[in-house]
């Protein structure tokens, strides 16, 4: 939990915070997640496919919270709350690079391909979704709206994460109270 908050304010300080892999050891799970996203929405035709990166990114997150929770994993379904902030800080962060397109996409030219701006260009899905929508200046407010929206789903999965752990060391505090008193 405590980590959630220290990458919760590294990323209000830095913007570009998620660049750094290291920084994240989910970062290599959320990025096989968004390529997976791809794959999966290709069925729904080709904006679907570009955008079903990031949402597949979000969405993972939310259907863990409900997956946790049917088995009444509690704490591990409220943690999922901060782990969907930071995808969203990452998805903001992309989204927020359409126009300037400056972010290190991973595997871009990796494998020897075109490594032309036009290629980049193909390869950016936030490019791509905005400039399909011809709205490619809305990159900062969608980067902004999404990072708001990441701080405030990251401080609700600490808050109720902090409650969660309070009410179990208060239910442990009041057991072993009982059972000394019975005894």
């Amino acid at each position: 939990m405590v980590w959630f908050g220290v990458v919760l304010i590294q990323n209000w300080h830095n913007p570009w915070f998620a660049v750094d892999r290291a920084s994240n050891p989910l970062s290599g799970l959320d990025l096989g997640i968004h390529e997976l996203g791809h794959i999966l929405f290709i069925p729904f035709g080709t904006f679907m496919h570009i955008a079903g990166g990031c949402l597949f990114q979000c969405l993972f997150p939310i259907m863990g919270i409900f997956a946790f929770w049917q088995i009444r994993w509690y704490f591990a379904s409220i943690m999922c709350l901060p782990w969907l902030g930071l995808n969203l800080f990452d998805v903001a962060m992309y989204a927020g690079d359409a126009r300037s397109r400056l972010l290190p996409l991973s595997g871009w030219g990796a494998l020897g391909g075109d490594n032309s701006d036009q290629a980049y260009d193909k390869a950016h899905d936030w490019y791509q979704i905005l400039s399909r929508l011809h709205h490619l200046d809305w990159d900062h407010r969608i980067e902004h709206i999404l990072r708001v929206v990441a701080t405030s789903v990251t401080i609700l999965g600490l808050l109720i994460g902090s409650l969660l752990v309070a009410y179990m060391l208060a239910s442990s505090i009041r057991r072993t109270t009982s059972s000394k008193a019975i005894t």
